[in-house]
């Protein structure tokens, strides 16, 4: 898929998942307008509302974070399961057929010190680098964030836990 016809793909997937509503509104990373500032500023209310910031410094609460970075998060996409969820919130038609082709026939080989393995077909992970991996990452993961959205709050992009007395909380920042 060539870079432009990328762009013109993710142009489009994005503008119908926000004007869907399909994105969780606590879903920040990598959205056009969206970025570091708007996840700095959420965690300050998230604070703010907790009583942990604020002018009365006497009367603060205490909030403990722990910020977790998942790893090879792109790896563990499952290409079957991400096309499942595509369909179920409504990505149909040439849009999913060009996702499912992006991600059809891909192989991999191995090398080891006796030589190389027979190529094996890849059934998970996104694309390092490519222009969708990241849309399809927050898609895929999108009802995650809906069910903290129901629990409580949260943000987005890897994910921040919070303490707030003896209540944890969890959040994408």
């Amino acid at each position: 898929m060539g870079k432009l016809f990328a762009h013109c793909v993710l142009h489009g997937l994005e503008g119908w998942a926000t004007t869907n509503g399909v994105l969780s509104t606590l879903q920040r990373g990598f959205r056009s307008h969206r970025g570091c500032e708007d996840c700095i500023l959420a965690l300050l209310s998230i604070l703010r509302s907790h009583g942990s910031v604020g002018d009365h410094s006497d009367q603060l609460s205490t909030t403990q974070m722990c910020f977790v970075d998942f790893a090879g998060a792109y790896d563990s996409v499952d290409h079957a399961r991400l096309l499942l969820k595509l369909e179920r919130i409504g990505v149909r038609g040439p849009v999913l057929s060009t996702i499912a082709e992006m991600m059809s026939g891909r192989t991999t080989v191995g090398r080891t010190v006796e030589g190389d393995t027979s190529e094996v077909q890849v059934t998970r992970g996104l694309p390092q680098g490519h222009v969708l991996s990241p849309m399809l990452f927050s898609l895929f993961v999108n009802d995650l964030l809906l069910r903290l959205q129901k629990a409580g709050e949260g943000l987005a992009a890897d994910r921040v836990l919070w303490m707030h007395g003896r209540c944890w909380l969890s959040a994408r920042p």
